[in-house]
């Protein structure tokens, strides 16, 4: 079983599971919970995202976290191959 991480951005979370033994740091895995939370919910698979309180749809801004870890949006979009849609988040945000 691997690591269980939330991963949270403005108006959703989800939970998503790392490899703990693929990345030697926990802030590495977190990254990972990261790109893989922002892929899914691009993807459209809302199926394992819960909406926050006072929230009526999925949106993806500037910053995504993970146990305290925060980044920008933009880079975990570099990190998931996502050039185009990190250009425009950069330009636009």
């Amino acid at each position: 079983m691997g690591l269980q991480l939330k991963v949270e951005c403005s108006s959703w979370f989800t939970t998503v599971e790392v490899d703990e033994e693929l990345f030697p740091t926990r802030s590495g895995a977190c990254i990972e919970a990261m790109t893989v939370a922002v892929e899914g919910l691009l993807s459209g698979g809302y199926d394992d995202f819960e909406l926050k309180e006072g929230h009526s749809e999925f949106t993806l801004e500037t910053v995504v976290s993970c146990e305290g870890n925060c980044c920008m949006t933009q880079h975990i979009l570099i990190n998931a191959g996502r050039h185009s849609l990190a250009d425009y988040m950069k330009n636009n945000s």
